[in-house]
């Protein structure tokens, strides 16, 4: 499918931001291919902001020993709420199917494909869990690594917010 390409002249930060529909037990599916291994000074970030609150979910990919980690973020705290094992990206180029699970039970199911193998952990618990009104995408990136990331195609699926509740009597 298409996918958007870091091209940028110096190194630095890119973002794009796309607004999201009101969804349920939202799964959010994505390509990441990365041409080269990831450091604190080039990776990428998904970040789901919901217009309820302060708070915002982030999936960072690559930014810490090689891994993808899941955090929640507010105003007076930062909770790591899951994470792949360390060393899955440690390697020189790296396609990556990506699928993260908002699940009904306050937890995200975080998946991730890599060489045909897929893998799945589920998240502590996140007692925020405000559904999500838009998605950041973000890298980072220094010059030499500035046209080697790319996004793609993004795919949310789930069921409209408020299908499913009981009805008031």
């Amino acid at each position: 499918g298409p996918m958007v390409h870091l091209d940028a002249p110096t190194g630095g930060q890119s973002e794009m931001e796309r607004r999201l529909p009101s969804l349920a037990q939202e799964m959010y599916q994505l390509d990441v291919v990365v041409d080269f291994n990831p450091s604190s000074s080039n990776y990428m970030e998904l970040q789901w902001e919901s217009d309820a609150g302060e708070s915002y979910l982030v999936l960072r990919v690559g930014k810490t020993e090689d891994r993808l980690e899941l955090w929640r973020i507010s105003p007076s705290d930062e909770q790591r709420l899951a994470t792949s094992p360390p060393g899955i990206l440690d390697r020189s180029f790296s396609v990556l199917s990506v699928a993260l699970m908002h699940q009904a039970n306050h937890r995200y199911a975080l998946s991730w494909g890599l060489d045909g193998a897929w893998e799945t952990v589920t998240s502590e618990p996140d007692s925020l869990l405000l559904p999500a009104s838009k998605l950041l995408l973000r890298c980072v990136y220094s010059a030499s690594r500035s046209d080697k990331m790319a996004l793609g195609p993004i795919t949310v699926t789930g069921r409209p917010a408020g299908l499913g509740a009981k009805p008031r009597a």
